[in-house]
């Protein structure tokens, strides 16, 4: 059988790769008010990471729909998909937070100083309104950490897996 292709790079895993320069995404944390240029990167380098994450989420769980006896271990993938899922999340936690920490005054001169800003309004209003929901930078890395646990019970919930109670027999 021929090797799988990725949909739009004709290589097989290509966004599994690419999406290997996550923890770039962490070091960018504290640079978003440095400068217009600074807070624009961190935004593309996050949607365009968030972009071929979800790319790979779709593309993981289309194929565990198929035929899963013949061909490559979907299973496996879609379990790789997930857990990078989990770590995109730890290494943009930080984003939100960072943001709702720059003065309204200052965004405003960032996003003046840099053309490209401009398109992301929207963006900057739809995160000062989930102001209430946003824990500051350390406590939403500890919940974007717990990623993988919220799953678990899920995939380990199996007969032979699953707490007894003395009674039950």
């Amino acid at each position: 059988m021929a090797a799988r292709t990725h949909l739009r790079t004709g290589r097989p895993g290509s966004d599994f790769a690419q999406l290997g320069t996550l923890p770039g995404l962490a070091a960018r944390q504290g640079l978003l008010s440095e400068s217009g240029a600074a807070l624009l990167a961190a935004i593309e380098a996050t949607q365009e990471a968030r972009r071929r994450l979800e790319r790979l989420l779709i593309f993981a769980n289309l194929r565990s729909d198929e035929d899963t006896r013949v061909g490559e271990d979907t299973t496996a993938r879609k379990g790789r998909a997930a857990s990078l899922s989990v770590r995109y999340a730890e290494a943009v936690s930080w984003f939100e937070s960072e943001v709702l920490e720059i003065e309204p005054e200052r965004l405003a001169a960032l996003v003046a100083s840099e053309a490209g800003l401009g398109l992301y309004a929207h963006f900057f209003e739809n995160i000062h309104r989930g102001r209430a929901h946003t824990l500051p930078a350390d406590q939403e890395a500890l919940l974007a950490g717990a990623g993988s646990c919220r799953a678990a019970p899920a995939r380990s919930s199996t007969p032979s897996t699953m707490p007894t109670c003395g009674w039950a027999r």
